[in-house]
Parts: structure tokens; C-alpha cells; sequence
């Protein structure tokens, strides 16, 4: 079966594969792929979908630092800025 997915996916490089799992299990795929226990990351809470991302943080055991935005609005783009510059207290401790 998994032999035939270079030609469902037109290519000939490569080794695709499945993820048999929901949107949120790929989240936690990328985000524990990507990141450690203890790693800040920096979140804008502006929705359900950002508020359910968070959640998903706190739960691998991630530091959030959380943006509390109107809902619907957006991630503020100078908030963000701001608050991904390292200060004395996260210097040592990068921010994704």
C-alpha cells in the first residue's frame, strides 16, 4: 500500500507516509518534534483554535507565555515583537 503513494502524491523522491491521527494529533506531532519540556513558547489567544493550542502546551509540559487578545481580532504584531525579545530574566532561554 505505502508503495503507491509516490504516485498519489506525483512524486518520485522522497518516502511519504501516513498519519492516521486527528488535527490535534498532528499538533502534538510538530510540537514535540520541535520543542522540549521546560522550552518557552509565546501564544496570542484570540480564538478557540489558539486556546486549544495553548492548552496543548501547558499539557507537553511547555511554558507559555500567553498574549490575551480580543477575540476575533488577530495576533497583535508589535505585542508580539515586544514580547519575543529576550529580556534579563529569559535571556539564556529562547523564545519560539
Amino acid at each position: 500500500m505505502l508503495a503507491g503513494l509516490k504516485k498519489v502524491f506525483k512524486t518520485t523522491t522522497g518516502t511519504p507516509f501516513i498519519f492516521p491521527s486527528s488535527g490535534t494529533g498532528c499538533w502534538e506531532a510538530a510540537l514535540t518534534n520541535c520543542l522540549s519540556p521546560g522550552d518557552m513558547v509565546l501564544v496570542s489567544r484570540f480564538g478557540q483554535f489558539s486556546h486549544l493550542w495553548i492548552d496543548m502546551c501547558h499539557r507537553l509540559g511547555f511554558e507559555a507565555q500567553v498574549l490575551e487578545c480580543e477575540w476575533g481580532e488577530g495576533a497583535p504584531v508589535g505585542a508580539t515583537a515586544r514580547h519575543s525579545r529576550p529580556t534579563p530574566a529569559t535571556a539564556s532561554r529562547p523564545c519560539w
